[in-house]
């Protein structure tokens, strides 16, 4: 039966949106792992669709939860993929459990409770899918997932709409490349253009949530598995606490990193200066600077921005950030590319 979950029990990923819900209704048992969310068109070209369910599949057996939006196409070959693998997958509804859209996959929506799967709706009752609704849902998803992958997507498209907000909302956000004559994919063309991560592997999707620190992989792949750090090396019962802290509906705990902090840390470096080493390695985009910092993407902006003011960093069209010359700001650092500095015209006067 469905229940509602508000206050404290509300997964707090829902509070990162503006405008956060005040509760939501599942039916299901909540997951505990990590979720990424897989989105594209109702209309799919076979090979979208079949790589679609194989990626699902393949996240799947490594332990991650598979959210999608329960549409035709894409949405359902993600949630059938999950399925295949016996994994979870969580259903965000564009309308309220007791009219579930749309209504020929009432079938799978059966299959997955069967498989103690989650159906989840932002609305109580009697509501509808609606043009409202499906932008919401599209919102709720994006926040609820640790990674959003658009795997086919015309110009016009809720994916598209599902990406927007993962950007807005500092997810990662994978896009499958598309063919230039596939007018299906042309969405996802945009959406590289726009700075979106080109995907080519599921592999880099777990490395991706082993960067948030909010999952393990489970593959015996050793080139899934990274070398456990003296952070790791605690006791099982930490560890165990550690693992519960990964679930998708009871958010991560990380402690965000300050980058206003100017007392030094250990070794007398401030952790300002740390936080600007973080561009020493080349160009860091957006997305991944707002999962590494734990903050907020607005907060995070203003941060960069002020950086670029400062001559500090340089924002790239790709929606990256690099330094502008590196050796003025990391102490000890032999310095950066050439395109990466600042013209000797500008240097002299400063």
């Amino acid at each position: 039966m469905p229940r509602c979950i508000s206050g404290s029990q509300l997964p707090p990923r829902l509070r990162d949106l503006p405008v956060a819900p005040n509760r939501v209704y599942v039916e299901g048992p909540l997951p505990i792992r990590p979720g990424v969310a897989i989105v594209g068109t109702r209309q799919p070209t076979k090979e979208a669709e079949a790589y679609a369910r194989k990626l699902a599949k393949q996240l799947a057996r490594e332990g991650v939860t598979i959210l999608s939006g329960g549409a035709l196409g894409i949405d359902t070959a993600a949630h059938e993929g999950a399925l295949d693998a016996g994994g979870s997958t969580v259903v965000v509804v564009p309308a309220s459990l007791d009219q579930l859209y749309p209504t020929e996959n009432q079938p799978l929506f059966k299959q997955i409770l069967d498989s103690d799967g989650v159906l989840l709706s932002l609305w109580e009752a009697d509501r509808g899918a609606h043009y409202s609704t499906f932008f919401a849902r599209n919102a709720a998803l994006a926040a609820l997932c640790h990674a959003l992958i658009v795997v086919e997507a015309p110009m016009r498209s809720g994916s598209r709409n599902a990406a927007k907000w993962a950007r807005r909302l500092g997810r990662p956000l994978f896009v499958v490349p598309a063919t230039p004559w596939n007018v299906r994919g042309r969405g996802c063309i945009l959406e590289l253009q726009a700075g979106a991560r080109p995907l080519l592997s599921y592999k880099e999707v777990l490395t991706c949530l082993r960067e948030q620190r909010v999952f393990v992989s489970s593959s015996h792949d050793p080139a899934l598995q990274a070398a456990p750090s003296a952070k790791d090396a605690r006791p099982a019962e930490g560890r165990a606490e550690a693992k519960a802290q990964m679930s998708l509906f009871d958010g991560s705990r990380q402690q965000p990193v300050d980058p206003h902090a100017s007392e030094p840390a250990a070794g007398g470096v401030s952790e300002s200066e740390r936080w600007v080493a973080r561009f020493a390695a080349g160009p860091r985009h957006v997305d991944v600077l707002a999962q590494e910092c734990g903050l907020p993407l607005p907060e995070l902006q203003q941060m960069l921005l002020r950086l670029c003011l400062d001559g500090v960093l340089r924002a790239l069209p790709t929606g990256e950030y690099c330094l502008d010359d590196v050796r003025q700001h990391v102490p000890g650092s032999q310095g950066h590319p050439e395109s990466h500095r600042r013209p000797e015209s500008q240097q002299k006067k400063s």
